[in-house]
């Protein structure tokens, strides 16, 4: 991924986190030097496995990254990695511009939501820049999902194991999202994540996903996830109540997941 320089950016912001208040399930930050904290706040993961915040209250601030892993995602123009902000006039200003940088840093997951920072500037279409710093976001829930606390005693029947490259993979945080007609099942540990995605009409059998176009198997431990370029995914069992199965795949960068194994709670 190409580096951009973020000195200038940081010199012009500043640093104003002493104006910042650490609360529940928000985002907030400094909007051209005007306090912004949002009233609502989601998170929400796509088929593809982009990882997006919005949160809203006069005002809307959002950003998009490659994947819900923890790490720091630069904001480039036109680059997958994405902001938007949106006044109360309703003139929005995106990272699909010249000159636009910035980061955000997704610092942790767990149970309660999604934990990090950001900073950037946008422009609208007239060019005109607004600069958003010592940006924060604490524990935003997963949209249409749970993210499971794996010490708790009533989810003892949910895991997702696997083998990458003969080491072994037992994640400690599993979750599962349903939205337009697709399930997105995610397990991770440290800062590997496994996806599974396929439709929730989908039946108990075997599947290729080299032959599937609505199956997809990944594997990221940094910015991007790596899809299978070929495997197998196997449902067993798929109630109202929890769906379980298997898959082994390789991507295409060449790594092997195999013995995977999940069964998550609907």
């Amino acid at each position: 991924m190409k580096i951009y320089i973020l000195a200038i950016l940081v010199l012009v912001l500043g640093s104003c986190s002493d104006d910042i208040i650490k609360d529940e399930a928000t985002v907030q930050g400094l909007v051209n030097n005007d306090f912004y904290k949002a009233v609502s706040a989601t998170a929400s993961v796509d088929e593809n496995g982009l990882f997006s915040i919005r949160s809203s209250s006069t005002e809307v601030i959002s950003f998009r990254t490659e994947s819900m892993n923890l790490g720091t995602y630069e904001i480039t123009p036109n680059g997958i990695n994405t902001a938007s902000y949106e006044n109360v006039n309703g003139v929005v200003y995106t990272s699909n511009h010249e000159d636009v940088v910035g980061e955000i840093t997704i610092t942790q997951v767990d149970e309660d939501g999604f934990d990090g920072t950001f900073f950037f500037n946008l422009k609208n279409a007239e060019g005109e820049e607004v600069f958003i710093r010592s940006g924060s976001f604490f524990n935003v829930p997963l949209l249409d999902a749970e993210i499971d606390d794996p010490t708790d005693p009533t989810n003892p029947d949910e895991f997702l194991n696997a083998n990458v490259n003969a080491t072994a993979f037992q994640a400690n945080v599993i979750n599962i999202q349903e939205s337009n007609g697709v399930f997105t099942v995610f397990g991770s540990v440290d800062n590997a994540v496994i996806t599974i995605v396929f439709p929730n009409t989908l039946e108990a059998g075997n599947y290729d996903v080299s032959t599937e176009d609505n199956i997809q198997l990944g594997y990221s431990e940094s910015e991007t996830v790596e899809f299978a370029e070929t495997g197998n995914l196997t449902i067993s069992e798929i109630t109202d109540s929890a769906i379980s199965g298997s898959f082994e795949f390789t991507t295409t960068a060449g790594i092997q997941v195999s013995s995977g194994e999940f069964s998550v709670n609907l």
